[in-house]
């Protein structure tokens, strides 16, 4: 039974990666140059580590692979044509370049200080929703 199961969403843009092994395992991503626009949401529901691997010399946020050490631990990352970027995580102590972003970290288009609080989720996904957009328009999709 494959520690990975990738679900594809109606527009194919998105795909959901759930990890549910007990062992450490590695998902290796596409390569980002051929995959614009793209995102993928990888939740590990599993006990063991999950890490997410760029490839061809390209990074996730400056670095070569994202952890995902937790239980429920997840991250979504993007494909801006060049490398992948962290767009939210949440649950994991670890991550690529350092600790993932928390709510106060996501800033609304035209808001430079959105005064989010740690439990506001809705407000939190607006923003998710509008950087993912960002990224979409910036890879050319």
């Amino acid at each position: 039974m494959p520690s990975f199961t990738v679900s594809r969403w109606p527009n194919d843009r998105h795909q959901y990666v759930v990890f549910t092994g007990s062992a450490a395992s590695t998902f290796t991503l596409p390569d980002a140059y051929t995959t614009p626009g793209i995102s993928y949401i990888f939740k590990n529901q599993g006990t063991g580590t999950a890490t997410i691997a760029a490839s061809n010399n390209q990074t996730i946020d400056g670095a070569a692979s994202y952890t995902l050490s937790e239980q429920y631990s997840e991250v979504t990352v993007f494909s801006d044509g060049a490398n992948w970027n962290v767009v939210y995580a949440a649950g994991n102590s670890g991550g690529g370049s350092g600790t993932p972003p928390t709510a106060a970290d996501i800033e609304v288009e035209g808001d430079d200080d959105t005064g989010l609080a740690e439990g506001d989720l809705q407000t939190v996904l607006v923003a998710l929703a509008q950087r993912i957009k960002d990224l979409e328009d910036a890879a050319g999709g």
